[in-house]
């Protein structure tokens, strides 16, 4: 855990200026918080083709897999620029005094109690973030975690990731600059330089240093866990909200099958295969109903199609040198177990050997398995970071409700809408294993993620350790804050958002009822 002297030493310098910034009016003031985070993303629009073309010589994606992505990172900095303008997810909740002699049924004393989020720390917290190598830009510097803490109103301190240093420095860059242009001062936004992926140092620092309140980290489970073991060293832990690993697995009626097998095989292949597989909404396990001894045509058909597309697939780079390695290691299934027993077949693979020479590049594979295989080695369970699929052949479909899933950001559901006994399979389904995700899709695929109010990116361990929360959409600011009650304060000293009159406008639930009224 040692790490460059010099980087080491900025942790401190930079976390130091985030926290003086933090007394600036602009994360006091609500209004001016809305202007900082649109002039962020104006800031990048400016230098849009720049910030593509360098992510993209750096990670090996495409210009255009990049380009929603970074309108993903600019739409949602403006979406948290409106929430905060509109007021209400401060989720502010008032229960006036009775007057006397006024039955009201309240519990215990007649107090007046009005609550809301207020962020986290002392006024003058900064929250850590550990970008994601798969997503330079959606969640990198200026992704969903820096833009909700900002929204939230704490100062930020990004983490470099090493497998896009040039994209996350350019960024940063990019976006002081607009914030120190908008009136605030471009310390808000931090950035500290760790271009060493075996060097730790940074992490430690950042993550224990006083200032910081909280953390956002998405990565490995092995990442995810170790951070959390940093902040609960602490002499006061904070909290961390980790997206570590994910396997979201998909489930294919027989209905469906025999209904438009080419159509559902067509569709996972492509999710699967859509930026080198490097999504932590990827699908990587499939189960399906084949019969011992009988594989009617319809689940031949979706085999086959599966297959044929991945043998049609490319061969190519990996986001990093060592993110490749993993995959390799981990894509290691037909080695056999400790008695020689083959854990899953090689269905197909990329026919496309081009590139292989390269440190990063990786060849796409289609694998099958046997439930009961499934059920008795862990690792065909866990996440398999990259173009990877592995098939499950399930003897009944009436076996799916047993499945020890374990946890994951979505589950997939695929049935035939026109077939109520294909339905009730997959409400009986649903029922049985909806409790493992964050995220039911129903005849669709997980990859493609709407940023909206709607929305739940996290789910149960190991996908997340905070399954009550989201890392996309409006209610990743909840991260950033705490609920404070005030009980009986003079109403010359309550904010905006609790005061009678309502000033503000927003959404708030007075004594049971929601209103946007003021305090009768």
């Amino acid at each position: 855990m040692g790490g460059d002297p010099s980087d080491v030493a900025d942790v401190a310098e930079v976390v130091g200026r985030a926290r003086r910034a933090m007394q600036s009016e602009a994360m006091r003031d609500r209004l001016r918080r809305p202007r900082l985070l649109r002039a962020i993303a104006a800031g990048l629009e400016a230098d849009r083709a720049c910030i593509l073309e360098t992510a993209s010589g750096e990670t090996a994606l495409t210009i255009g897999e990049l380009t929603p992505e970074f309108a993903r990172m600019t739409g949602t900095l403006r979406m948290f620029a409106g929430v905060v303008e509109e007021g209400s997810w401060v989720r502010a909740s008032i229960d006036t005094r009775a007057a006397e002699g006024v039955c009201q049924g309240a519990i215990g004393p007649n107090h007046d109690i009005r609550r809301m989020l207020v962020p986290l720390g002392r006024g003058d917290g900064v929250v850590a973030v550990f970008g994601s190598s798969n997503f330079p830009l959606a969640y990198g510097v200026c992704g969903g975690d820096t833009a909700s803490a900002l929204a939230a109103g704490c100062a930020v301190v990004v983490k470099e990731h090493p497998a896009h240093p040039r994209t996350g420095r350019l960024i940063a860059e990019r976006a002081q600059a607009a914030i120190g242009e908008s009136g605030a001062s471009p310390a808000l936004l931090g950035y500290v330089r760790n271009e060493d992926p075996r060097d730790f140092g940074v992490a430690r620092a950042l993550v224990q240093h006083a200032a910081v309140v909280a953390v956002g980290f998405t990565g490995s489970i092995q990442g995810g866990r170790a951070i959390q073991t940093l902040a609960g060293e602490r002499s006061v832990p904070i909290p961390v909200f980790a997206e570590m690993g994910s396997v979201n697995p998909v489930f294919v009626t027989p209905g469906a099958i025999r209904a438009r097998p080419k159509e559902i095989a067509t569709q996972i292949a492509e999710s699967v295969l859509m930026r080198v597989g490097q999504q932590c909404t990827k699908p990587g396990l499939v189960f399906f109903e084949a019969p011992e001894g009988h594989v009617p045509a319809s689940e031949s058909v979706f085999v086959e199609t599966l297959a044929d597309r991945f043998r049609r697939s490319t061969c190519r780079d990996m986001l990093a040198p060592w993110i490749r390695e993993s995959f390799t290691r981990r894509s290691d299934l037909d080695r056999g177990d400790l008695d020689g027993e083959e854990l899953a077949t090689p269905v197909a693979f990329s026919h496309d050997a081009s590139g292989l020479a390269s440190p990063r590049g990786v060849q796409p594979v289609l694998w099958e398995t046997t439930l009961d295989k499934w059920r008795a080695h862990p690792e065909l369970r866990e996440e398999m970071f990259g173009p990877s699929l592995i098939l499950v052949e399930m003897p009944s479909w009436s076996g799916v409700g047993s499945l020890e899933l374990g946890g994951h950001l979505t589950l997939s559901i695929c049935f035939d809408e026109r077939d109520p006994e294909d339905v009730k399979r997959a409400a009986d389904l649903i029922a049985a294993q909806g409790h493992a995700a964050g995220r039911i899709i129903f005849n669709g695929v997980p990859t493609g993620v709407r940023v909206g109010h709607g929305m739940v990116h996290g789910g149960p361990l190991p996908a997340t350790n905070r399954p009550e929360s989201t890392a996309v959409g409006p209610h990743a600011m909840e991260r950033w804050c705490r609920p404070v009650c005030w009980q009986n304060c003079p109403g010359e000293l309550l904010p905006e958002e609790r005061a009678d009159a309502n000033p503000l406008g927003i959404w708030r639930m007075c004594n049971g009822s929601w209103t946007r009224s003021g305090v009768a």
